[in-house]
C-alpha cells in the first residue's frame, strides 16, 4: 500500500562529475519557484518551517515523486516506494534507481559508475566523501563535503545525498529557479 504525504500537507495547510565535461545548467528563461512541480505543492512545503529535518525531508522526496512532471519513471517508482520501507534502506533503494537510469544520475555526476564503484569500494562511514569526490560535487556549490558526510552518517539521509546532485541539476533544467532547486535538494538530506 503506497501512503501519499501530499495529501496530508494539503491537509495540514488548511487546518492549521567533471568539470570540464560537464555544464551546470544556468536558470532558465522564465524559471519559476515551482519549475516543473505543482505549484500548490510547493506552496504548502514552503509553508512548513518548523517541521523535524527528517519528516520534512520524507514529505518533500514523497512531493518530488507525485508533483514534479517529467521525472524519469525508473526514479519516480522509487521515491513511491521509499515511503513505504525504512529510511536506513533508502540509500541502496535510490542507488538502484540511479544505476537503472544512468542518464539522469549523470546529472549531477559526470562519471556516475566511476564514482559509485569507488563508493561501494570503501567502507560505509566513508562513502558519502568517496561519493562527494568522485562526482565533484562541490562544483554545484549545493553541499560541503562535511555536510554530505553528516547527511549520510544519520542513514535517514543517504538517499537524499544520493539523489539531491542530479534532481538539483534535473530540477534547473526544468525552469526550476536555483534558490528553490537548492532549497528542495537540501531538505532531502536533512539541511536547511
Amino acid at each position: 500500500m503506497r501512503l501519499s504525504l501530499v495529501p496530508l500537507l494539503l491537509a495540514a495547510a488548511v487546518t492549521g562529475c567533471s568539470t570540464s565535461a560537464q555544464k551546470i545548467p544556468n536558470e532558465a528563461d522564465g524559471a519559476t519557484a515551482d519549475g516543473p512541480c505543482d505549484p500548490e505543492f510547493r506552496s504548502i512545503l514552503a509553508k512548513q518551517t518548523d517541521m523535524e529535518a527528517e519528516t520534512l525531508a520524507r514529505i518533500t522526496l514523497t512531493g518530488i515523486g507525485e508533483s514534479c512532471r517529467g521525472l524519469p519513471d525508473d526514479v519516480t517508482r522509487t521515491i513511491a516506494a521509499m515511503s513505504t520501507f525504512d529510511p536506513a534502506d533508502g540509500a541502496t533503494l535510490m542507488m538502484n534507481a540511479l544505476d537503472e537510469n544512468r542518464s539522469f544520475a549523470r546529472l549531477g555526476c559526470s562519471d556516475f559508475e566511476a564514482a559509485s564503484k569507488a563508493m561501494l569500494a570503501v567502507p560505509g562511514p566513508d562513502r558519502a566523501r568517496a561519493f562527494f569526490k568522485g562526482c565533484e560535487l562541490g562544483r554545484l556549490n549545493l553541499v560541503t563535503e562535511a555536510e554530505v558526510d553528516t547527511a549520510w552518517k544519520s542513514n535517514v539521509f543517504a538517499s537524499g545525498v544520493l539523489a539531491a546532485p542530479s534532481l538539483y541539476v534535473w530540477l534547473l533544467e526544468h525552469r526550476m529557479t536555483k534558490a528553490e532547486a537548492r532549497k528542495l535538494t537540501r531538505q532531502l538530506m536533512g539541511l536547511r
